[in-house]
């Protein structure tokens, strides 16, 4: 939707009336944020971790954004987005203990502290910061958008 209103803003500027200078930068600010930044972050971590780990860890962008939105903006947490978090961090748990395609370590990672210990020396270590970067990225563009 920004890309759209970016491209069309100039041709036609009756489409989209900002009150001031400081709405437009806004919105190119979270479209640098959220589509520049988040989605080269994405790739890298597309390229590292493959699309299986990073769709399940995607998956938390709505209970970040969630979070996120309550200490930025003030939104309150109602008793449905506590049970949304919840059901998502649980899927994404139960997914990670019934994949067959990951390591057995993977899977019990909270139970195996020297996989824990050595995880930043593994390749992947950096396509879990780059996800996670995404996420905020994403999410962060979303709110300032908002």
């Amino acid at each position: 939707m920004t890309t759209y209103h970016l491209l069309f803003y100039f041709q036609f500027p009756n489409i989209l009336e900002f009150q001031n200078k400081k709405n437009l930068l806004i919105i190119l600010l979270s479209g640098i944020i959220g589509i520049g930044f988040g989605d080269n972050f994405l790739f890298l971590a597309l390229k590292i971790l493959g699309s299986q780990k990073l769709l399940i860890l995607e998956t938390m962008c709505p209970t970040l954004t969630c979070i996120i939105a309550y200490f930025y903006l003030g939104n309150p947490i109602l008793f449905y987005q506590y049970i949304g978090i919840f059901i998502t961090i649980f899927g994404i748990y139960l997914v990670i203990i019934t994949n067959k395609s990951l390591p057995l370590e993977e899977k019990l990672i909270i139970n195996n502290l020297e996989y824990l210990k050595n995880l930043h020396n593994k390749p992947e270590f950096k396509g879990y910061i780059y996800s996670f970067i995404f996420n905020i990225c994403t999410v962060f563009g979303g709110i300032m958008s908002y």
